[in-house]
């Protein structure tokens, strides 16, 4: 280690994280690189959260505690954090994983040792909820394919604060891809090592954003790489056999191409095709994708039929939820935002705020949003406040039931409490029968009548 050690700023965002947050921080004091700074920026949780932080930050006088006064998501809160940064070196972690004690030291003494690059990356032990270990993330080589593929890159990573300089913020609105959008953009330009040595554990759990969002995540990702794609193939030329063949692959897919099984083997093998059709299949569930999976062989016929029975059970559990009764008349404006719901919802209406006893509701305007993966228990949606014009993000928990009405969506929320109502609009609905007219039928509905 060298004499004089370079400043570790680290970057902790979080929301109702108090189930893990302990062991997250306990690790970061726990590191054998003392020199190091952390800045938690907490995006308004509604749990004990904050507490917990606070009293760290009492302890040791190298954390800090910043507050959101509104849920800002991840990349504005990373932004928040990184603006505050004092550090020569760069780096991020989450409430739910934990580094292990040499992690920065190692990362650290890389990047003074290799000033030509600008970023390291180590591997993450991925564990489940109980802890038990089941894959690696992180291994993969720093080659211009890896980075662009996808985030090979994974959880335990340090950068310079030259290349976060030159790179800029994390970009808002690209939500579960904000970090594998930026490694892109350090890729175009600086280097990227990546170092074989486990330091670093990541936790799948099912209210983690990537294990409800497997595929939705996926679908961003390569919406945002398609928008990279010239730029990278213009400094790595010797990508331009990946783009004609893969990206070309994502591109049909994404477009709906109408195109012959037999066209789309000339691009990838049937192992190759398959992974991508499941991830288009599992996002959008649509037949189209299916045809493809069941045209590609036998085994393929068998995984297909699997698939389209996950995606089946998936959209009757959603539809066999039922309502809870929300806490009181105030309304907010509302938007379904990452959803566990295996189809897609073709639009959204916001429901205009309730206020002072009057019943003020109607489709202010539409917008188009789609969601996707298997039900677990939880929808994430946007708040905004219509009479302050404050904005959150709240995950309604275990909604119990969803009712189909007039073809819209509604979503009520009762301030931020679990008590909530979230009614979703699905492409077969179940509960045919339903009608709700306007607001007081409504009310009438889920006060009792069913």
């Amino acid at each position: 280690m060298p004499d004089k050690l370079k400043k570790v700023s680290i970057v902790l965002p979080t929301y109702n994280g108090e189930k893990y947050i302990r062991i997250a921080l306990d690790a970061i004091l726990a590191q054998t690189y003392t020199n190091w700074e952390l800045i938690i920026v907490d995006d308004c949780s509604t749990d004990n959260t904050n507490r917990i932080v606070n009293e760290y930050a009492q302890k040791d006088s190298r954390i800090k505690v910043i507050k959101n006064d509104v849920n800002k998501k991840v990349a504005a809160s990373l932004n928040i954090g990184f603006s505050q940064a004092s550090g020569d070196y760069y780096t991020w972690t989450s409430d739910d994983n934990y580094y292990y004690p040499d992690a920065l030291e190692v990362m650290a003494e890389f990047l003074e040792k290799n000033p030509d690059y600008g970023m390291v990356y180590a591997i993450s032990d991925m564990v489940d909820e109980s802890g038990k270990k089941y894959a690696e993330w992180g291994a993969a080589p720093a080659t211009p394919e890896k980075i662009f593929d996808a985030n090979y890159i994974g959880a335990c990573f340090m950068y310079t604060k030259e290349t976060a300089q030159n790179v800029g913020e994390y970009t808002q609105g690209v939500d579960l891809v904000e970090d594998h959008e930026y490694w892109l953009r350090i890729g175009l330009m600086t280097k990227i090592a990546n170092i074989p040595q486990r330091l670093y554990v990541y936790r799948l759990h099912s209210k983690s954003l990537t294990g409800q969002n497997i595929y939705t995540g996926r679908i961003k990702d390569f919406d945002m790489m398609f928008k990279y794609e010239k730029a990278y193939l213009e400094k790595y030329p010797e990508l331009k056999n990946y783009m004609n063949s893969v990206m070309k692959v994502r591109k049909i897919l994404r477009n709906k191409e109408n195109i012959s099984v037999r066209e789309l083997k000339k691009y990838l093998k049937p192992k190759e095709l398959y992974k991508e059709l499941k991830t288009f299949y599992r996002y959008h569930n649509e037949n189209y994708y299916l045809k493809y999976i069941l045209q590609l062989g036998f085994l393929y016929l068998i995984k297909g039929i699997k698939q389209y029975l996950k995606c089946r059970k998936n959209r009757k559990n959603f539809y066999e939820l039922d309502i809870r009764r929300y806490g009181d008349d105030r309304g907010y404006l509302t938007t379904i935002e990452n959803a566990d719901i295996p189809f897609k919802i073709k639009r959204v209406y916001y429901l205009s705020d309730v206020s002072k006893g009057k019943d003020r509701a109607h489709h202010a305007h539409k917008k188009s949003s789609r969601v996707l993966s298997a039900i677990r228990g939880s929808v994430r949606v946007k708040l905004i406040d219509g009479l302050n014009n404050k904005t959150g993000e709240f995950v309604l928990n275990n909604p119990t039931r969803a009712v189909y009405f007039n073809r819209k969506v509604w979503c009520e929320l009762s301030d931020f409490s679990d008590d909530a109502v979230v009614l979703a609009l699905a492409d077969e609905p179940y509960f045919e029968k339903e009608y709700i007219r306007n607001f007081d039928d409504y009310k009438q509905f889920v006060g009792g009548k069913k």
